[in-house]
């Protein structure tokens, strides 16, 4: 551990730069070949298995997954003529599609997808393949071809499992807030804009180069939608937590060893180091736990959680105290406000509640 620890801080510009390259390399991979989300899984012995795997056997046609193209007509109706000849012809061309059984055009009799406006209807476009084999290519030749028919007079919008799986997934709202919440914390908890955002780097980088990771491993295991969220959550949470431990523990030795800075990133990594390399272990060996329900399901979202939470330790373990070998001679002279006395020789309210809780274990 202290023989790793001695080159990362022997090296932190090194580090920095070879964890920004990795987490931009990444990143950008997995937004070239796109994340491959699976949302069918199978629940064997249950009944509704069983009806799928007749239907996939008896009409494999049938058996894919069907997505729907809304139609929204600005002016007018859809069942004008102009409206028709805009939309027909689309979707005669979108029948012909690689993959594509077939489309259900909202003007076929007994369709019934047209509203009694009429200016919304929906199309439906029937697949060979469940929305997890569907070929990405393929999806995006529907969508491309779908959205040809928009125009000032005509909105087009897709969707479905398939449409889904072929749109990049963004940082959720839930996920900002949580971001957000953490920098309020931290500054209040660290009183400086530095320290604070030491781990809130570290967890970004580390999250980053987890989230590419993720996005190219779902194109070699079936990961469900919900996977890079449930990454994203769980790893800001311990990444964040890791790192916050080690910065504690970093000032703490700097005060008391006078201000040296290698002495105090070492002795933060041999106590705090340690402690969040068993605990983001015991993490990971707790998701991949989820292989033993037996649920398909969560396979891919275990992996995906594991992956998340060993980027953001290996971070912590790396970049941190490489950050920190630069960083920190400010981020140790920031006084921490303790449990101090008013004029009548009152303490504050965190004192007086830590020393009663303490009073009250005893």
């Amino acid at each position: 551990m202290m023989t790793w620890t001695r080159w990362m801080i022997g090296h932190p510009r090194l580090v920095i730069v070879a964890w920004v390259a990795l987490a931009a390399g990444l990143l950008g991979l997995a937004q070239g070949v796109g994340n491959r989300a699976a949302n069918n899984f199978g629940l064997p012995n249950t009944d509704s298995q069983h009806a799928v795997d007749l239907l996939q056997s008896r009409f494999p046609a049938q058996a894919g997954d069907a997505d729907q193209i809304v139609f929204h007509a600005r002016h007018g109706t859809l069942t004008d003529a102009t409206a028709r000849a805009v939309i027909t012809p689309v979707l005669a061309h979108i029948a012909q599609l690689p993959h594509v059984t077939g489309v259900v055009s909202p003007y076929q009799q007994g369709a019934n997808a047209i509203s009694t406006d009429p200016t919304v209807g929906f199309a439906t476009v029937e697949f060979d393949k469940r929305a997890s084999e569907v070929p990405r290519a393929a999806i995006d030749s529907v969508i491309h071809a779908a959205e040809s028919a928009r125009s000032a007079t005509l909105e087009v919008e897709l969707g479905g499992q398939a449409i889904q799986q072929a749109q990049q997934s963004s940082v959720g709202f839930a996920t900002a807030v949580g971001l957000v919440a953490a920098i309020v914390v931290l500054l209040i908890t660290f009183g400086s804009l530095l320290a604070m955002g030491l781990p809130i780097v570290t967890a970004l980088l580390g999250l980053g180069a987890g989230i590419g990771l993720i996005g190219l491993g779902s194109h070699l295991v079936d990961m469900v939608d919900f996977s890079t969220e449930l990454a994203l959550m769980i790893g800001l949470g311990v990444g964040i937590d890791y790192a916050l431990f080690v910065v504690t523990r970093f000032r703490e030795a700097y005060r008391r060893n006078g201000g040296d800075v290698r002495g105090a990133v070492e002795v933060a990594m041999n106590t705090a180091g340690r402690a969040i390399l068993f605990a983001g272990t015991t993490v990971i060996i707790a998701m991949l736990g989820m292989f033993a329900l037996g649920v398909s399901l969560l396979y891919g979202a275990a992996i995906a959680a594991s992956l998340g939470v060993l980027l953001v330790l290996a971070a912590s373990l790396t970049l941190l105290p490489a950050l920190l070998m630069i960083t920190g001679n400010r981020v140790g002279r920031v006084r921490v406000r303790r449990g101090r006395a008013d004029k009548a020789g009152r303490l504050g309210f965190w004192p007086r509640w830590s020393a009663s809780s303490s009073a009250g274990r005893r």
